[in-house]
């Protein structure tokens, strides 16, 4: 495989789902021009991701985060793990309980469970 570009900065499972899918990892064994560890890693992706969330909804779905004064690394990391209980914020958010209300938590909370929805 060639770099075509170095360090573009941390991205989603989404957005590598994505790009798995362009290189024909989703493709039946006989068509695939995928590697297959390209292909192993999609099928675990989608498993832990079996929506049918695009780009285009998760930059929506960041912005919504982005909203509630998180970094980009905590974005990320929300939209991967895909918390579903307070705890599993608290643990992802810096400083969570001077940061983010108990109002907020169940916000963040809501737009997860929205945005994640099969």
């Amino acid at each position: 495989m060639k770099v075509r570009q170095e360090n573009l900065g941390p991205i989603t499972d989404i957005e590598v789902i994505e790009t798995l899918e362009r290189r024909g990892a989703d493709k039946d064994w006989a068509r695939r021009s995928s590697l297959a560890s390209e292909r192993q890693v999609y099928a675990a992706l989608k498993q832990r991701h079996p929506s049918k969330t695009n780009t285009q909804q998760l930059s929506g779905f960041l912005s919504q985060l982005k909203a509630l004064g998180l970094n980009r690394g905590e974005q990320l990391q929300i939209a991967n793990l895909r918390p579903s209980a307070p705890v599993e914020v608290y643990l992802i958010v810096k400083d969570c309980e001077s940061r983010l209300t108990g109002d907020q938590v169940d916000e963040l909370l809501a737009l997860v469970k929205k945005h994640t929805q099969p």
